[in-house]
């Protein structure tokens, strides 16, 4: 039984082409505006406006990007995609 060549998949593009097929980051891009890019598309994956949530579930929702939530968590305050409050105990979005 012979199987037909399966048709090359289409290139992603955008900040998705920086995550595998399972959605995890393959590496964070070098270039500074794919890494806002790519980060801008992860925190509207794990976090809606108006919510706020504690460092424990914010790291459950940040697992399925890569093996270690806490860089990405760093990652997403410094570049301003996420704030934390000033005891240290919740994060949200930023106003704007």
């Amino acid at each position: 039984m012979t199987s037909e060549p399966r048709p090359p998949r289409p290139a992603r593009r955008g900040p998705e082409r920086f995550l595998d097929q399972a959605g995890r980051i393959q590496a964070m891009p070098r270039k500074a505006d794919d890494r806002r890019a790519l980060l801008s598309l992860i925190v509207e994956r794990v976090l809606s406006p108006g919510e706020s949530i504690d460092e424990k579930e914010l790291g459950r929702r940040l697992a399925p990007f890569g093996s270690d939530p806490a860089t990405l968590r760093r990652y997403l305050v410094d570049a301003g995609y996420l704030v934390r409050t000033s005891a240290g105990t919740a994060y949200r979005l930023p106003d704007h």
